[in-house]
């Protein structure tokens, strides 16, 4: 049933306001990506490992942004289904590009956070929990494909790019502790002296 209420209606062109907002920002990282490889000046290490799947998938990552213009315009599919779809593009995308840059050490992990972090703030803490779950599943599944290719000895290929150094072998839990974390704070404010001490635990 169609409601009138003008706060509802305020609230729902906020939401895809948001929306169109952070895609533009997806829009800006995807051009810059395909913009360095057609001038040819694509920094170490990405696309070092497998430059083929980074440019297709930077490619793929600018075209959907584009078309997701067409989307938020059109105000549909729903806004809850649109969210998840633009999150679920990220984390497929950025994992690929991650691969193809030869891990961690290139940077796609703190890209992909803030991509989980912004899609959590869009939507529910269900859906949350279920970004964070994703994006964790596309970073071990990453680190696996990756490992032999790398070396579990490389300490550079271990540190998060905020400056946290940690060792390899435990550079994934630890993470995701964070990104947990990170969450909950997003998603409930009352909770943010206790995110805090687990957050000081963590390191």
């Amino acid at each position: 049933m169609k409601t009138d209420n003008p706060g509802h209606q305020a609230q729902l062109h906020a939401s895809w306001q948001a929306l169109a907002y952070f895609n533009i920002y997806r829009l800006i990282i995807s051009g810059l990506f395909v913009s360095l490889y057609w001038i040819d000046q694509l920094p170490s290490p990405l696309g070092t490992y497998d430059e083929t799947l980074f440019t297709v998938s930077a490619h793929v990552y600018f075209l959907g942004s584009v078309i997701i213009f067409f989307f938020i315009h059109l105000q549909s599919p729903r806004y809850r289904l649109q969210v998840a779809a633009h999150v679920l593009l990220d984390i497929i995308i950025l994992s690929a590009l991650m691969y193809a840059s030869a891990g961690l050490g290139s940077g796609f992990g703190m890209l992909l956070v803030i991509a989980v972090a912004g899609g959590s703030m869009l939507s529910t803490k269900r859906i949350a929990i279920l970004f964070a779950a994703l994006a964790t599943i596309a970073v071990l599944g990453e680190e696996l494909s990756t490992g032999a290719y790398l070396g579990l000895d490389d300490p550079s290929q271990s540190r998060l790019a905020t400056g946290l150094a940690l060792e390899r072998r435990s550079f994934v839990s630890r993470t995701v502790r964070i990104a947990e974390l990170t969450l909950w704070a997003l998603t409930d404010p009352e909770a943010t002296t206790w995110v805090k001490e687990e957050f000081y635990q963590c390191h």
